[in-house]
């Protein structure tokens, strides 16, 4: 998979747009796009937990 600058990612997102997208909605993609790989070098830096050791942490919270 190819990794995208900054410039390109925001160009590729502005490409898409309609007449009707606001700035709000550019940057709530932008961001999202932003969180997910965030969330892929975490996955890949082995920073994450599995499903069922997350079902554990919320069923100690709720004690």
């Amino acid at each position: 998979m190819e990794l995208l600058s900054i410039k390109d990612k925001l160009i590729e997102v502005t490409e898409n747009i309609n007449s009707e997208t606001t700035f709000d909605d550019i940057m709530e993609r932008m961001f999202l796009i932003y969180k997910i790989e965030k969330g892929l070098q975490q996955v890949n830096a082995g920073q994450s937990i599995s499903h069922s050791e997350l079902k554990n942490q919320v069923l100690e919270w709720k004690r």
